[in-house]
């Protein structure tokens, strides 16, 4: 019935077939991401629930950079971070072609996000010197204790919505006791509310702080607007394609989400060799490549089991065995926790882009029409483009350890999982995680 559902939307229903999915457990921001027309492709899409959670995470890893370059990021008259936040285009085609070249991707067929390049290049924009702490500052120290402010209460409103989205799922779990549905209900409700509670003290703070924000920009001296102009510019790049990352995510997730336990174990047996690979990788510093890896997943009395065979010594070098399952097990616990409540992820993640995206255009909008005449705004390259296809694969630099943290999320079972590995059998039990007004630029193409 999925597959005939699937092949019988077509554009123009599309749309209201996603709301329609979204509704019940979301607010204005998922519907938003749902009415996106530009990601109509991914409801046809064959991209699995492991692609669709990574969308989402490489969004919320794109947020969190961005927030990080505006706030954290020291800056002063010989910065030359603000110059370079857009990547060299061979350098983007090069990190394209490796991520195109992944298993995840080959092996499912799904669509390459311009996220995914972003996710690699921000990271290297670094900076720890500098007499201002950040760029907002640099242009008025008001301008970035507001905006801390702000997003220290979006951020609790996002956990809010997280913990909401996994008190329902908890709820309508197969074998709930009434009395325990009863507690995980009055729980999301609670959560809902506080939410809402925080939504109506920080709206009018946003309001506020946004409308000041073209004004301060256009008082900043024109040379330090043309050296900030190339950072904002590129920056909001990076917001729109980590939304577009995470819209795709938005209206495929009805649609790839496992309807029966048993599909679910599917969706969890076909993440497990990418989480182990990215633990490998990042012990080593070598991606692996699997020829016989044998996976085998169950679920039983809310205990999920994981069984590993197939890792010889030349995937595991010399680490440990014991290592590298139980951490295996306890990545696997939060993936499976983080898939089933992404929606309350989504919506957050669209919150805190549309927020960084209102004030970079409010700075961009404020800059004299002279300091972004100049800038080379770097689009990056589609995966099939001659760019990418001319490119040599970047060396490929594991994400795993900034996708498997951007949400704090609580599974909906208790995953104890057990895995089994070629040369031993370990058992751990898995920790439970705590719960535009666009510039007239240049593009580089």
């Amino acid at each position: 019935m999925k597959i005939g559902i699937r092949h019988a939307i077509t554009k123009s229903t599309a749309i209201a077939f996603a709301a329609t999915m979204l509704s019940a457990s979301t607010g204005c921001s998922l519907l938003s991401a749902a009415g996106n027309t530009k990601v109509l492709w991914a409801i046809n899409e064959p991209a699995p629930m492991y692609i669709v959670v990574r969308r989402a995470d490489i969004a919320a890893v794109t947020a969190k950079e961005v927030d990080r370059l505006l706030t954290a990021t020291p800056i002063g008259a010989d910065s030359d971070w603000v110059g370079k936040v857009g990547p060299d285009p061979k350098v983007a085609a090069g990190e394209m072609k490796a991520i195109k070249q992944d298993p995840m991707y080959t092996a499912s067929h799904a669509r390459v996000v311009a996220a995914e390049v972003w996710i690699r290049t921000l990271p290297q924009i670094q900076s720890t010197t500098g007499d201002k702490p950040n760029l907002l500052a640099a242009i008025d120290p008001s301008l970035g204790d507001a905006y801390a402010q702000i997003m220290a209460k979006k951020q609790e409103i996002a956990t809010l919505e997280a913990t909401e989205e996994t008190e329902k799922a908890a709820a309508s779990a197969d074998g709930v006791s009434a009395d325990d549905k009863k507690t995980h209900t009055d729980a999301a409700a609670k959560a809902k509310a506080d939410a809402s509670k925080a939504e109506s003290e920080v709206d009018p703070l946003a309001k506020k702080f946004l409308a000041s924000v073209k004004d301060t920009a256009s008082k900043v001296p024109a040379d330090t607007q043309a050296k900030f102009a190339p950072a904002v510019a590129n920056l909001m790049q990076a917001i729109d394609d980590a939304d577009f990352a995470n819209s795709a995510a938005t209206v495929r997730y009805p649609l790839a989400f496992p309807k029966s336990p048993g599909k679910i174990l599917d969706e969890v047996k076909a993440a497990v060799p990418y989480i182990v690979a990215d633990i490998i990788e990042e012990k080593t510093g070598v991606r692996p490549t699997f020829t016989k890896l044998d996976v085998q997943v169950t679920m039983a009395g809310g205990t999920v089991s994981v069984a590993l065979n197939g890792i010889g010594p030349k995937e595991m070098a010399q680490l440990s065995i014991a290592d590298v399952t139980s951490e295996t097990i306890s990545r696997t616990g939060k993936w499976l926790g983080h898939a089933t409540t992404l929606l309350g992820a989504v919506s957050s993640t669209k919150e805190e882009l549309s927020f960084e995206h209102d004030v970079l255009a409010g700075l961009q909008a404020g800059f004299a029409p002279a300091a972004s005449s100049a800038v080379v705004l770097v689009k990056i390259p589609a995966p099939d483009s001659p760019e990418v296809m001319a490119a040599i694969p970047a060396v490929h630099v594991s994400i795993a350890a900034k996708t498997s943290t951007t949400a704090a999320v609580v599974p909906v079972v208790d995953a104890k999982a057990s895995v089994d590995a070629k040369k031993g059998d370990a058992k751990t039990p898995a920790k439970k995680p705590a719960a535009k007004a666009p510039a007239k630029t240049k593009t580089a193409s």
